[in-house]
């Protein structure tokens, strides 16, 4: 990863946190080889993720924790650009969920594009983007496998394609219920 331009931090799978108690600095520099050595052939962390933004080549990551969102927000990006479907790279989450990568000129922090505010148990955001500032968990951390392309070959998009991705995803936003209205009695005047 790191002859990607990837800036790795060491997590622990389970919680996703952050094995380093300063990682912060890897938002800014790469760890060396002696570092990423140290972290992963030791047995300090079981997990390895890798940090988005500028870092990482302007590295910008969707996030879908909603899985079932997956395949018509990927239908309706083939549907307005196939070949960009094409070039994605695309990881299966350990919960099921979908992490879809790529690179572009235009990277901003982490943002929620889709949510459901009647979602239970405050767990309310679907998709949303994982960039400057932000990390995801890649392979070979367990239960994360590449479904399309991979890390060696991440797509470098422009502007109007990332846009395109993040606006079809946007639609997937859902209401929070409205409170039924009382009903109104006639004005007797």
């Amino acid at each position: 990863y790191l002859g990607q331009g990837l800036s790795v931090i060491p997590v622990t799978r389970e919680t996703k946190a952050p094995r380093l108690a300063h990682w912060q600095p890897y938002q800014e520099r790469r760890a060396t080889p002696a570092e990423v050595t140290r972290w992963f052939t030791r047995g300090y962390a079981d997990a390895l993720a890798v940090v988005a933004g500028p870092v990482s080549g302007n590295l910008e990551v969707l996030d879908f924790d909603a899985a079932d969102l997956f395949a018509p927000w990927l239908a309706q990006v083939r549907a307005v650009d196939g070949l960009l479907a094409e070039r994605l790279v695309v990881h299966r989450t350990q919960h099921g969920g979908y992490h879809v990568w790529y690179r572009s000129p235009v990277v901003a922090g982490n943002q929620k594009l889709a949510v459901d505010p009647a979602k239970p148990g405050g767990k309310f955001t679907l998709i949303e983007t994982r960039g400057a500032g932000g990390y995801v968990l890649a392979p070979p951390s367990a239960g994360y496998l590449a479904r399309q392309g991979g890390l060696t070959a991440l797509p470098e998009l422009s502007t109007a394609a990332r846009e395109t991705l993040l606006r079809l995803a946007r639609v997937f936003t859902r209401e929070a219920p409205r409170p039924a209205r009382p009903p109104q009695r006639p004005n007797r005047t």
